[in-house]
């Protein structure tokens, strides 16, 4: 089981790495969020 603690720890240090660096480009104005609403659209229309 403390393995398994080990992975899990890694992979949520990695995440929210990511998170954190997701959220350093949108501060910065590197890239623009898109809303969900037009994610579920794009989806919704691939679907068709």
């Amino acid at each position: 089981m403390s393995q398994l603690s080990e992975i899990d720890q890694d992979v949520e240090r990695v995440w929210t790495q990511e998170a954190e660096a997701r959220d350093r480009e949108i501060d910065d104005g590197q890239v623009t969020g898109i809303p969900a609403e037009d994610v579920f659209q794009q989806i919704r229309a691939s679907w068709q």
